[in-house]
């Protein structure tokens, strides 16, 4: 039994809901938890997903990962589940490493410290495919400064930052802690992306998403003759 300092560190049973509908509307099977903490989140969305989905979950802390071993067993979704006793990054990166770019429906994103969410979404988007969706965790709080926990202003940011990317649609869900949803809608390459927006203007911009859209026009055309 975690003591109360701890036990509140969990997600919300109202998130753990979201989590669920989302997975399940998707249909999503290769899903990622990013801070798996003692399971819940997890189980929230194994719950809801098909037999053969597969969850790949990281936790560093050894004994919050035990943890979520144990309730996962209770919960009888172990077959769906993949730990990784490390940080996030270090877990994505081997998935890209192993060939899983493109392939993953459905991430949440609730790593303890949030200044590292803007590292995890660029491997995120590596790693999801178009059409797939991330959640990010804890990312509204109130405008009033004596309110402010020291990660907030980061997170402000950070929601600013998304709100720019031109490869997601996202959204900030005041539920709770807030939530903000995030689709990728366009296949980007990070590293062309970057360029561009370090050197260039709004023009240079235009054109490489205006040719990347001209790409996926003719990648669908193939397939509707195939």
């Amino acid at each position: 039994k975690l003591p109360m300092e701890i036990a509140v560190l969990g997600l919300p049973e109202e998130q753990g809901r979201v989590l669920s509908t989302l997975v399940r509307a998707m249909d999503a099977r290769r899903i990622l938890d990013l801070g798996t903490f003692t399971g819940y989140s997890s189980i929230a969305m194994a719950l809801s997903t098909a037999s053969d989905a597969k969850i790949a979950c990281c936790e560093p802390d050894v004994e919050y990962a035990r943890s979520a071993r144990d309730w996962w067993l209770k919960s009888g979704v172990s077959s769906k589940m993949q730990m990784y006793e490390c940080e996030a990054e270090e877990m994505m990166q081997k998935l890209l490493d192993d060939g899983e770019a493109g392939e993953v429906d459905f991430i949440f994103c609730d790593v303890a410290s949030r200044e590292r969410y803007p590292q995890c979404h660029e491997l995120a988007m590596q790693l999801l495919r178009v059409g797939g969706v991330i959640v990010y965790y804890d990312t509204l709080w109130a405008a009033d400064p004596v309110l402010q926990h020291g990660h907030y202003p980061a997170l402000r940011e950070f929601n600013q930052a998304l709100s720019e990317d031109p490869r997601v649609l996202a959204s900030l869900v005041p539920l709770s802690y807030g939530i903000t949803l995030t689709m990728k809608a366009l296949n980007l390459d990070g590293e062309e992306l970057a360029a561009v927006q370090q050197t260039g203007g709004d023009d240079d911009l235009a054109a490489l998403l205006t040719k990347r859209r001209a790409e996926v026009e003719a990648e669908l055309a193939e397939l509707e003759t195939a």
